[in-house]
């Protein structure tokens, strides 16, 4: 079953920036292909479009002739085409035994139970683990490490599917593991299986490789075999990979007069051949011969430079020297990323957290205050203006009040409900009736709460955490009593890691749906899980939460607030400008006015 991408395009979740761009390439069945590219560049949503987890923004995806998606819904006639194992897998686990964890996979299959254990036992001898039956019945969370690991690759293999998708495999593994995931894959590739594996270490999986996709922001950089991308290495510098080991050191040796073929080489290769070459008479490092530097590589084309004149670009010096520039650490310090707003950020995003805690007030005053349409409407519009100068997209705030509309449009729905007074006419479903005026009231007064809950979620969804937390650290900083000073310093840790981690909560939340929608092979709207499926979400994410929690504590300690004295240093401090004055006078009175405005018309 070939693979064929076409004009392949993603959006990040609620909003229009593209994470791909643009991708299309066509792999043979039985195909081992690396994807390569920087962090952030889009190697991991590849994997999860080429899975089917979610539908892509453009674009499209063919197995063996027939399309992924058909009208806004996965082929049912795929179930199987690819499995998916993301980076630490091992974190997907939570069955009471081994045989629970398999036959969790197999569900969606419907499999008659000989075919369902065969593919079981099957799924273990290739992971390289024991099929017996007390391996079996074990607890998987028990196991070691590596046998987990295995376990949730035997997870994904049971499935038989026709491509195997891996992201980032080798995190966590030793070299010699490494090794044995390169065989394994081989062995697999062979067998007729397509792989396609998203990697930082691409040195191991290189002999094997057919193709190489690179990915540079989101688009394609490069695709075509491993010569051809040998043959041009600086793709892989401007895609900000930089050359593996064995691929940069093969090109200083060539610079230094080796003749060498192209490619990275096995080390016993490559020793083998700097012997040969430098038992020749000629051999570049031979005594009484020209140097690497007076003259050109064995390599070289006629008529290029010579070493000399053109370093290679693994031996050129890429910046000023140590001599020539401080070093990092007697450098002063640059502000954390988060300290200062991006450039694409809106206005509101640059001003003091401070100074938007008086305009938000000023508004929540004067909001609250509207009795009538005409009053609401006009804190409606002030509303709209800082959601533009905000720029915070439309679907985030909508996605983060959804659950408040809901409850909104459910209030006014029964407040406008009339039944008849008591008696046996009550009985009778056809004298309920609906009032339109106590609806409309209840709309009203309900829709100053969504105003101000609009206005509210504006602050961190466009300031950082971290300035959220050093405003509120300097606000509360200017108490002079120590027991004052302490509980202010608790008070703003404790804002900064609720600001913090429930952000964090969330992505790890989707991060798990998206492990459990890749082994049930389920539909639905994106970042959604049916009810079934909840106990195989929720246990490990809630390991998952405890592990961070264990994480962060040790941290704090680790950075002395577990001793609770001394004096602690900051990376930056917040000053109000001009500007944060003028935008607080303009909260200030535009608050006024809309309070003057209710005042009127009562």
């Amino acid at each position: 079953m070939d693979l064929n991408v076409r004009g392949l395009a993603a959006a990040a979740s609620g909003t229009d920036r593209l994470l791909l761009a643009e991708i299309g390439f066509a792999l043979p069945p039985g195909s081992l292909t690396l994807v390569l590219g920087a962090s952030g560049a889009g190697k991991s949503t590849l994997l999860e479009k080429l899975a089917g987890l979610e539908e892509p923004a453009a674009g499209e995806i063919r197995y063996g002739g027939a399309s992924l998606w058909i009208r806004g819904k996965r082929n049912a006639r795929l179930p199987a085409a690819a499995g998916l194992v993301f980076q630490h897998p091992d974190r997907q686990l939570f069955a009471s035994s081994v045989r629970d964890e398999l036959a969790y996979s197999l569900r969606p299959l419907r499999l008659p139970r000989e075919e369902a254990d065969r593919r079981i036992r099957r799924a273990l001898a290739d992971a390289g683990l024991p099929d017996s039956d007390a391996f079996l019945g074990q607890p998987p969370l028990t196991l070691s490490g590596g046998q987990k690991r295995r376990v949730a690759l035997a997870s994904t293999l049971v499935l038989e599917p026709a491509w195997l998708l891996l992201d980032e495999p080798t995190a966590g593994l030793d070299p010699d593991g490494i090794a044995q995931l390169a065989d394994e894959l081989a062995r697999r590739a062979a067998a007729g299986t397509g792989i396609v594996l998203a990697t930082h270490e691409p040195e191991p999986f290189l002999p094997a490789a057919g193709q190489v996709l690179l990915l540079s922001g989101g688009r394609q950089a490069f695709f075509g075999t491993r010569e051809e991308l040998y043959a041009r290495p600086e793709a892989l510098r401007h895609a900000g990979v930089g050359l593996p080991p064995g691929l940069a050191l093969a090109e200083r040796l060539a610079a230094r007069g080796y003749a060498l073929p192209a490619g990275p080489l096995a080390p016993e290769r490559l020793a083998a051949e700097l012997a040969r070459q430098l038992a020749q008479p000629s051999a570049p490092a031979a005594p009484g011969a020209p140097s690497a530097q007076a003259q050109p590589s064995a390599s070289a084309a006629p008529g290029a430079p010579s070493a000399q004149a053109q370093p290679s670009a693994s031996t050129a010096p890429a910046a000023p020297s140590a001599q020539a520039q401080p070093s990092a650490s007697a450098a002063p310090a640059a502000p954390p990323a988060q300290a200062q707003p991006s450039a694409s950020a809106g206005a509101f995003a640059r001003r003091d957290p401070r100074a938007l805690w008086v305009l938000l007030l000023a508004l929540t005053f004067g909001v609250w205050a509207q009795r009538e349409w005409t009053g609401l409407l006009l804190a409606a519009g002030l509303t709209a203006l800082l959601i533009g100068l905000s720029r915070v997209p439309l679907r985030t705030l909508a996605k983060a009040s959804a659950p408040a509309a809901a409850f909104l449009a459910l209030t006014v729905a029964f407040a406008g409900l009339t039944f008849p007074p008591a008696g046996p006419e009550a009985l009778l479903p056809l004298r309920v009736g609906f009032a339109p005026a106590a609806a409309a009231e209840t709309l009203l007064r309900l829709s100053r709460l969504y105003l101000l809950l609009l206005l509210w979620l504006l602050l961190p969804f466009s300031v950082s955490h971290l300035r959220l937390q050093r405003a509120l650290q300097q606000t509360l900083g200017g108490l002079r009593h120590p027991r004052l000073r302490e509980a202010a310093e608790a008070l703003s840790l404790a804002a900064s890691l609720i600001l913090r981690f429930v952000p964090l909560i969330l992505a790890e939340w989707q991060r798990f749906v998206k492990m459990t929608r890749a082994r049930t092979r389920a539909a639905g709207r994106p970042g959604s899980v049916r009810l079934r499926d909840l106990a195989p979400l929720v246990i490990p994410f809630l390991v998952s939460l405890l592990q961070l929690a264990e994480q962060s504590s040790l941290a704090l300690e680790a950075r002395g607030y577990a001793l609770g004295r001394g004096r602690r240093t900051s990376a930056f401090r917040l000053t109000i400008t001009r500007e944060d004055v003028w935008w607080m006078l303009g909260g200030g009175l535009a608050g006024l006015l809309l309070l003057l405005y209710a005042r009127l018309i009562d």
